[in-house]
Formats: structure tokens, sequence, C-alpha cells
């Protein structure tokens, strides 16, 4: 079996998130509102393109490992239950016959896991774009469902007789649970009508980088249920990020319900520590 090293992720390989279909396909989602940097989420090692015993010359990259994902439902977006974490990597094929998605594996703690995540659905991003490995497009990201913690010994992107192992610090992390978030949400009670702003404040007190995943809500706002955002930001060790996210409300300073003092709906939160709801009141702006 050939050993081979992976690069870790960089801003041009992640770009603003990882997406796609559940089953056999799976992602990450983007951030939604003002723009971060995603920064590397390992130490850099050489990238290679080996032949494969596809008789595929394949390169492969370490993206990031994410400690939820966002899964889009009919009317709502949410978050996976707790107990599991998600490795992703990018994979090209530069010549030959590009292999299917499910011949990739990932080896871990002593089992070996496809691509995709367990559960029906779709996660968030596959509704904004669509840039997960096939075969016929010979490039793209994979997603991998893992236990959240377990014997990284091993860790490597399997594809027939070659392997791709994971440096030390996704090997470390892989091993440990990830760390717990503070939250702060800003989600005025009183919001002008056409355009919602929601604002988040996330710390990680901890040692080890991580990434705050959630999903936004409106309920009885445009509709009974309509998904707002799906997120996913990596939050660095000792370090808060703040973001905001918009949303079109549907809402005009004329309407009968604006200003009327009233609720108009609420925004509800999930994310991985649980949930929050903001009840909202429309009013006409200045």
């Amino acid at each position: 079996m050939r050993r081979r090293a992976l690069l870790a992720s960089s801003a041009t390989l992640l770009g603003g998130g990882l997406a796609g279909c559940l089953g056999d396909s799976g992602g990450g989602e983007p951030a939604t509102g003002a723009p971060t940097t995603d920064s590397t989420t390992a130490e850099p090692t050489e990238s290679t393109t080996s032949q494969t015993t596809y008789d595929a010359g394949v390169s492969a990259a370490f993206e990031r490992l994410q400690p939820n994902v966002v899964v889009l439902g009919v009317d709502s977006v949410g978050v996976r239950p707790d107990g599991s974490q998600y490795a992703f990597f990018h994979v090209a094929v530069a010549d030959g016959d590009a292999p299917e998605r499910s011949a990739f594996e990932f080896r871990f703690d002593g089992d070996s896991y496809p691509p995709g995540v367990d559960t029906s659905g779709t996660l968030w991003r596959d509704s904004e774009g669509d840039d997960r490995y096939t075969a016929a497009r010979g490039a793209g990201w994979l997603v991998f469902e893992l236990p959240e913690t377990g014997d990284a010994g091993d860790a490597a992107l399997a594809l027939g007789g070659d392997e791709w192992s994971v440096a030390e610090l996704v090997r470390e992390r892989l091993e440990a649970p990830s760390p717990s978030l503070s939250l702060d949400w800003d989600a005025p009670e009183e919001q002008p009508a056409g355009t919602s702003t929601l604002g988040f404040t996330v710390t990680n007190d901890s040692e080890r980088d991580t990434w705050f995943v959630g999903g936004v809500n409106a309920v009885e706002i445009r509709g009974a249920h309509a998904p707002v955002a799906g997120l996913a930001r990596e939050i660095p060790a000792r370090e808060t990020v703040s973001w905001e996210i918009t949303h079109e409300n549907g809402k005009a300073p004329g309407d009968d319900s604006v200003g009327d003092g009233e609720p108009d709906g609420e925004y509800r939160l999930t994310w991985a520590q649980g949930e929050r709801e903001q009840e909202v009141y429309f009013v006409a702006g200045e």
C-alpha cells in the first residue's frame, strides 16, 4: 500500500465553504453574512498526485474538521444530532479514469467510513451550488461522518491501494472532543420592515480551533416556517469571532401589521449546543 501526505487546508482551497447532498454525497456549509478568512486547520505537508490502482492520477488535500453540519429539510434548516464529527477533503483527478465517489473511504479508529452523511435531506450549501466530487466532474470535495472521538493513529483517506495520511495536528483533533463555545446572539426584538439583521459573537476559550455550526429559521414571518441561513464559521483557539446576517422579511413600512404592537413571528437559531428563539415586532424604519 502506498502512503501519501495530505496538504492541509488553505483559503484558496476552502473558498466560502463546502456542501452537497446527503446520503452518498454530503458536505459542509458556507458562512452566511460578512465573509471571514478560512485559516488553515493543520500544518501543511507535501501534496502529491499519485497514479492509483484505479489508473488515475489523483491529488488529495485535507480541508477542515467540523463538529457538525447544517441539514436543509422541507421548510427548515438545522444541525445533525450530537455524537459525530465531519472531515472534509478536496480531491482532483489530473489524468486517467476518475473513480466513483464511493471508491474513496476514510480510515479511522480501526474502521473504514464511506463518503456522505447518514441522513435524509440536503446539506445547506447544496441549495447554493454544486461542487461536490463526482466522477463526471473529476474534482470536488468529499465529507466523511465519523465518530466524535477515536484512535486516529491510522487516520487516512484511502482509494484502492493508495492512502493519504493526515497531519499530526489533524490526528490530535480527531481524537479529542470538540471544544465548547459561548454564543452571544444579537437578535433585536424590534426589526425594521424589509430587512432584519441578526448578529453573532462566538468565543472559543479553549486551546483548540473549532467551528461554529448552526441554522437560522423564520417562523410565521414569511410562511409558517422558512430557512434563513446555514452557518459554519471557524473559531480559532482563544479568539472571538463576530458577524451579521440579514433576512428579507417581506414586510413594507405601510403594511397594517407593521408597528401595530403585535408580535410578527420569531427567529429560531439551532446549533450544536442548543436552541435560541427571539420573538420579533416589525416597525417602520426612520
